[in-house]
């Protein structure tokens, strides 16, 4: 059942989850981009107003909670799986946020690619099992959103790859 996203529940739960893994907000960002600092336990974050904010919240709390993980596109997909069954749970999940997971992911992962990871992580392969990874080795692989339609349509995030 998909409920309707509410910004005071997604905030309380942002709340929630910082004082449940002792986490600090170092400052609210102003774009919808994040960023986690291990050590100190501590996360800059976009005020979770719309569900592309939120995700982006649990992301960087994920970061915290794993603290740090090799290789760093395995570290960005457990964040963004994190985020994606979150929203899933409360219903709140949208193509949109599916499809800028798989753009993020794959980038990700095609940068490990390029600077020669020698073998993309099973836990990656599985979930994405329509990407022919293998291609990927030894050549210069590039992801880019596909920017058709306006943002607030789901194809906005449409990856285009692009293997050199």
């Amino acid at each position: 059942m998909k409920n309707k996203f509410n910004r005071n529940d997604a905030l309380q739960i942002v709340n929630d989850l910082m004082n449940e893994h002792n986490i600090k907000l170092k400052k609210w960002s102003v774009s919808s981009c994040g960023r986690a600092y291990l050590k100190q336990r501590e996360i800059k974050i976009p005020r979770p107003n719309n569900l592309d904010r939120f995700f982006v919240c649990l992301h960087e709390i994920k970061h915290i909670i794993d603290q740090r993980i090799k290789p760093s596109c395995l570290a960005e997909f457990r964040c963004d799986k994190f985020a994606l069954d979150f929203c899933d749970k409360l219903g709140w999940t949208s193509e949109q946020v599916k499809a800028r997971m798989k753009w993020h992911v794959l980038s990700r992962v095609a940068m490990a690619t390029n600077r020669n990871l020698k073998q993309v992580p099973t836990e990656i392969k599985c979930y994405y099992n329509d990407i022919d990874f293998e291609s990927w080795y030894g050549k210069k692989v590039f992801v880019t959103v596909k920017k058709t339609g306006t943002r607030r349509e789901p194809n906005w995030w449409d990856s285009i790859i692009t293997i050199n």
